[in-house]
C-alpha cells in the first residue's frame, strides 16, 4: 500500500535507533518469525527499508540515499536518538479479512463489509476509538491476530450499529487494496506507541 517512507528494526537498540533515525522520523519495531532483520540481532546493526510500493522512483533515490551517507560515515553514533529525531510505533497485528467475507472500498456496495475509498490514505494516521474504521453488515467481519497467530479480536476491534471501531488508539500501516495481498497477508497492521506499550 502507500506509505510513507519508514525504518524496521528489530532490535531497538541505540545504534538500530540511530541508523532508522537517518531515514526518517518515524521508525517500526517489528519481531515477526522469519524477518531477516531478526538474524542480525546481537551481531551488527541491521533494519529493513520500506521504501513505498515496488519501483517507485522515489523510494529506490531514498534507499540509494541513504546507503551512500552510510558509505561515508566514520562511525555509527550509539546514543538513543530523542522523540524529536524518531518516534517508534511497534506492529504486532495484523487485521484479516475472513474469506467468506465480501468486501469493498465504496461506502454504498452491497457487501458485507465497506470501506472507505481513501482509506488506504490512512495509513500512518491515528484512528480514535470514537471513529469508524469501517462499516458492516455482520457481527465479526474483521480478525486481528498477533504475531503468533493468536486471535485478538475481541480485544482490539468492537462493531457497533453496523460500525466497527477500534478499541484504542492506533495507528495502521501497510493498509492494502490488492486482493491478492489482502487474502494472502492481511489488510493492515496496527501499530502503536513503542515507548507507552513498554510501560
Amino acid at each position: 500500500g502507500r506509505n510513507p517512507h519508514y525504518a524496521c528494526i528489530t532490535d531497538p537498540s541505540p545504534v538500530n535507533c540511530n541508523l532508522a533515525a537517518r531515514f526518517n522520523h518515524v521508525g517500526m519495531v517489528f519481531n515477526h518469525p522469519g524477518v531477516s532483520t531478526r538474524a542480525f540481532n546481537g551481531v551488527c546493526p541491521a533494519l529493513t527499508l520500506e521504501c513505498g510500493l515496488p519501483g517507485e522512483p522515489d523510494g529506490i533515490r531514498h534507499a540509494l540515499r541513504f546507503v551512500d551517507e552510510l558509505l561515508n560515515l566514520d562511525e555509527l553514533p550509539d546514543d538513543m536518538p530523542d522523540r524529536e529525531r524518531l518516534h517508534l510505533v511497534e506492529s504486532h497485528l495484523a487485521v484479516q479479512i475472513p474469506d467468506a467475507v465480501d468486501y469493498a472500498f465504496d461506502p454504498d456496495a452491497d457487501t458485507d463489509l465497506r470501506f472507505e475509498p481513501d482509506f488506504e490514505d490512512r495509513n500512518f494516521t491515528l484512528f480514535d476509538p470514537h471513529e469508524p474504521f469501517a462499516h458492516t453488515r455482520l457481527a465479526r467481519p474483521l480478525q486481528v491476530v498477533d504475531a503468533e497467530g493468536r486471535d485478538l479480536t475481541d480485544e482490539y476491534l468492537r462493531v457497533e450499529d453496523g460500525a466497527v471501531f477500534l478499541n484504542h488508539i492506533m495507528m495502521p500501516a501497510m493498509i492494502t487494496r490488492d486482493r491478492m495481498v489482502i487474502r494472502q497477508d492481511c489488510l493492515c497492521h496496527l501499530m502503536q506507541d513503542y515507548l507507552a506499550h513498554q510501560e
